[in-house]
């Protein structure tokens, strides 16, 4: 995996309810969400022999936005249990 991955672990520890309000939950959820996707195509293309470091051509602008699109509501629910104590991911598939 790339060492510009991005540390998922690291800042779902940073998110708490002191530091994430109603208003904001909306943010978060969205950019968690390109946070998967780019960590997903970033593995994609490793896969394919690709350096995501050095190679371009795997960044697709549209097909996070759809990713981000699709996987929102989802996210953000996840979200809003986790920040309840809940930190079982569910998921609508």
């Amino acid at each position: 995996m790339s060492s510009k991955k991005l540390n998922l672990d690291k800042v779902k520890d940073d998110v708490s309810v002191d530091k994430i309000d109603e208003n904001n939950i909306d943010f978060v959820a969205r950019f968690a969400c390109l946070m998967y996707g780019v960590n997903v195509a970033a593995d994609a293309a490793e896969r394919l022999g690709m350096n995501p470091d050095k190679n371009n051509k795997w960044i697709k602008p549209i097909v996070f936005q759809k990713y981000i699109d699709e996987r929102y509501e989802d996210m953000k629910f996840n979200i809003k249990r986790h920040l309840r104590g809940e930190d079982v991911e569910t998921y609508s598939w």
